[in-house]
């Protein structure tokens, strides 16, 4: 946000600290007009990361997350397919006459 803040010195006739408040201002703004997934990215583009790296990151740790979640759900479905297919199989054994007991 310095370098933001530094332009509008520079371009304008205000001093630091209403630029300060200006700069401040028009991040709140935009953040009105961005889906709130981006505002992580705005931020980082304010304090001088580039908006599309920001944006890369946001999407990489989005990325990541949903790798996560997913190979949970891949190790939960496994497990409860191992225990149909358990069951099954026990079921079906003692239909077929499998492991059958002395009497």
């Amino acid at each position: 946000m310095q370098e933001l803040i530094k332009l509008l010195v520079e371009r304008t006739c205000l001093n630091e600290q209403n630029a300060a408040t200006a700069a401040q201002t028009t991040m709140e703004y935009l953040k009105t007009k961005m889906p709130s997934m981006l505002h992580g990215s705005l931020e980082k583009a304010f304090s001088g990361v580039s908006l599309e790296d920001g944006i890369k990151g946001e999407a990489m740790d989005l990325v990541g997350d949903a790798k996560e979640k997913l190979e949970e759900f891949a190790d939960d479905a496994k497990e409860k397919f191992d225990e149909v297919a358990g069951s099954l199989k026990e079921k079906l054994s003692g239909l077929f006459g499998g492991d059958k007991k002395a009497e």
